[in-house]
């Protein structure tokens, strides 16, 4: 998962702001769980950034294609997550 927001975040335009910030900051969260350093908050910190980089937060559909992988990755794994799977 993180490979492919990595990618997206990379391809962002930077246009508009909930993109060009929150696509980066969602990579950074995501590579501090893979490396065991993951914060209280983080899976909820994502959410937030699922919601505010969905449909019609943005200029186009960049963003809320590239969160949509992720937010159905936290909604199917969040057990896993939970408890640092």
């Amino acid at each position: 998962e993180t490979d492919l927001e990595e990618f997206f975040a990379r391809e962002s335009c930077g246009w508009c702001t909930p993109c060009r910030d929150g696509l980066p900051w969602s990579v950074k969260i995501l590579r501090a769980l893979e490396r065991g350093e993951g914060q209280p908050g983080d899976i909820e910190t994502l959410e937030q950034l699922c919601r505010f980089l969905g449909p019609g937060k943005t200029f186009c559909a960049h963003a809320p294609g590239a969160v949509e992988a992720l937010h159905s990755a936290i909604k199917s794994f969040r057990g896993a997550v939970d408890a640092g799977g």
